[in-house]
Formats: structure tokens, sequence, C-alpha cells
């Protein structure tokens, strides 16, 4: 049996952006157009700068610019594109973290328990956080109908 292990998205940022050169990884800016040639991507964002890069990873959302401008680039000549647009399916995610202990049975650390309902299911489990210290947390992950949403 291979033994699995789950990390959750903050620590896996943090593993990829310590791979990186100084400088590279840059947040808070608000993406606002995109162009594209043969030689790499132009981006601008909301203060004004423009930047030239070679390789562009959209991790931005359902209104997502990046998405928009990979979906343009699958249309036709008369603009109806290929590319099937994300739509909201009327499932919720609610997940929450707490650090590891007291919060599962005891010795159910390296097990995942799930529970279904009636329009609901339910993810608990325990993983590593990508900390020096090897520290782990609990998790539970609720996913349910809220098509109003």
């Amino acid at each position: 049996m291979i033994p699995q292990r789950l990390l959750a998205s903050p620590p896996l940022q943090r593993l990829l952006a310590a791979a990186l050169p100084e400088g590279t990884l840059q947040l808070g800016r608000r993406l606002i157009s995109i162009s594209e040639d043969s030689g790499g991507v132009d981006l601008t964002f909301d203060d004004g700068a423009s930047e030239r890069f070679d390789l562009v990873v959209g991790a931005d959302g359902l209104s997502s610019c990046v998405r928009e401008h990979v979906e343009a680039s699958f249309a036709d000549a008369e603009g109806s594109s290929s590319v099937t647009p994300p739509a909201y399916s009327g499932i919720r995610v609610q997940f929450g973290v707490v650090p590891a202990g007291g919060t599962r049975p005891a010795g159910s650390s390296g097990e995942f328990h799930q529970w279904f309902g009636e329009g609901v299911y339910a993810l608990t489990g325990s993983y590593g956080t990508g900390a020096a210290d090897g520290s782990t947390s609990d998790m539970v992950a609720v996913v349910f109908a809220d098509p109003a949403a």
C-alpha cells in the first residue's frame, strides 16, 4: 500500500513559492488585461504597470481575467468559442482548519472520515501543514446545495 499524504493549499503555495527566485512571485496586484504573442505574455495591472512574462499561471477564480483570455483564444472567426464557460453548479463547500490535537478521535490522524446525508456531504481528516516543525492540522469540509448563491 502506498502511503498517501494531503497538503493543504497554503502550505503547498509556500513550498512552491520557496522554490522560486526571490521577487518572482508578486501578490496583491489586480490583473486587468492580457495580451500575448509568440514571444510572451503582457500583463497590465490596476496600478497601471505592465510587465512581460514567459509564462502566466491563472488561478484567480470563476471571474478570472486569465480564464476569459484563454476562452477568447479558442474563439473562431465568428466569435463563438469551442470552450464551455464555467457556470455556478449550485454546490458550496465550507472548509475549516484547526491545529491538530483534541478535535478528532485518538488514533485517527491517518484516516479520512466522510458522512453522507440528503443534500450534504462532510469530510474530516488530518494533514501536514508543510511547517518545518512537522505540525499537522485537522480539517472539516462540508459540501451542500446552495442554488441561490
